[in-house]
């Protein structure tokens, strides 16, 4: 079996947030949790370099930048958390990005400032630029656009597995609240942005192409799994919209957030590191993301990180225990049924998004391992490899 995991495309900026971690740090524990399971998985990092992130980085001529430079420095941040990517793909110049455009010129009304050229689709109800705050002109022009057709989204939806199930119910009534026609239109002006038949493209169009370009990339596969923060307008949405491609599988994790329950940045204001204050390092952060449940919202402190750290070590005592008492012992024992049905569970879990179930699961699977070599026993070949590869998960 082979599965696509794809996180939605990540802006290029400076310094990964604790929002980006935490959505690098799922995708790529599911991935290497799916590989444990025997699933062939890829999993990419996705990077859009089009529209206003790269314009404040690099200022007015943001073309004359070295981008890689910016891109292997976010590359960097991730080996610290032990995110492995197959491959890097950015959204500029690149020549599949054409065959992504399904679309077409049609004279249509449109939303724009004269002023500054900023451009806000087909919606007549923005009277005022967002930018530079003049008047809008809502009139009729050829345009790049492409028809959306509810009845096509809500069949697509029908074969997709959202995890948490709320999320299809959410989409389900933004996409009534729409109307059942309309032209999507995929052209906005940019300082920097992907050029098609000589017209800017919407940076936000250029992102959600990437998907259309890993899967014409890879071609062949049986899963494609589509893992994202709460961006259900934003990102699930218009990948239907935009797309001819249907995910397997829709997730859509929860917040991380401090005590306060706002967002978390990595210095506050007295310029301490996030890190330092919780007295944590990147690996101990990793395991915290991992060893909660996705689905749910989840607090960062130093009480919730401390005893998460309290429990991890626990666990990873028991593993080097099980190493040690293994490394004399035969690997030709024959798999034991209690063994395999805690493999099986830990697959489960994983499969179906329930991360802290996988962590009991692999809690149990450790202690029975113990107790098979205090008994004198030793675990077959294949519980020692499944061992090992369960300790690389968290460690």
């Amino acid at each position: 079996m082979r599965e696509i995991v794809l996180m939605a495309p990540m802006q290029i900026k400076q310094q990964l947030g604790i929002g980006n971690i935490y959505d690098l740090v799922l995708c790529d524990f599911y991935a290497k949790a799916r590989r444990i399971t025997g699933v062939k998985v890829i999993f990419p990092m996705l990077i859009n370099v089009n529209g206003t992130p790269i314009e404040k980085i690099f200022g007015p001529n943001p073309q004359e930048a070295d981008i890689s430079i910016t891109v292997d420095n976010l590359t960097n941040m991730c080996k610290k958390y032990k995110i492995n990517f197959d491959y890097v793909l950015r959204d500029d110049n690149n020549p599949i990005l054409n065959q992504s455009v399904n679309a077409s010129f049609k004279n249509v009304l449109v939303n724009e400032c004269l002023a500054c050229g900023s451009i806000f689709g087909t919606d007549p109800d923005i009277k005022r630029c967002k930018n530079c705050g003049e008047i809008t002109t809502y009139h009729m022009r050829d345009a790049l656009v492409q028809s959306v057709f509810h009845s096509e989204i809500l069949q697509k939806l029908e074969s997709v597995n959202f995890f948490p199930n709320s999320v299809k119910t959410r989409l389900y009534d933004f996409i009534q609240s729409l109307p059942a026609q309309y032209e999507l239109l995929l052209e906005k002006p940019r300082a920097y942005t992907s050029i098609f038949n000589g017209t800017p493209l919407d940076p936000r169009f250029t992102a959600i192409a990437l998907l259309d370009q890993v899967v014409r990339t890879e071609k062949e596969y049986d899963l494609l799994t589509c893992i994202s923060g709460d961006l259900v307008k934003k990102y699930v949405y218009f990948i239907f919209a935009y797309l001819d491609i249907s995910p397997t599988n829709i997730v859509i994790h929860g917040l991380a957030t401090g005590e306060n329950n706002k967002k978390i940045r990595w210095q506050d204001e007295k310029g301490t590191n996030f890190l330092d204050y919780l007295e944590i390092d990147e690996q101990e952060l990793r395991t915290f993301f991992i060893t909660n449940s996705p689905l749910k919202n989840i607090t960062i402190s130093k009480k919730t990180t401390r005893d998460n750290a309290i429990r991890m070590n626990r666990l990873k005592k028991k593993f080097l225990k099980v190493f040690h008492l293994q490394a004399d012992g035969r690997t030709d024992a024959v798999d034991r049924e209690r063994l395999g049905v805690l493999s099986a569970s830990f697959d489960c879990s994983i499969s179906s998004w329930r991360f802290a179930q996988a962590v009991k699961n692999t809690e149990d699977f450790v202690e029975e391992s113990l107790h098979i070599l205090e008994t004198g026993e030793s675990l077959s070949s294949n519980e020692l490899s499944r061992a090992k590869n369960l300790y690389s998960l968290y460690f």
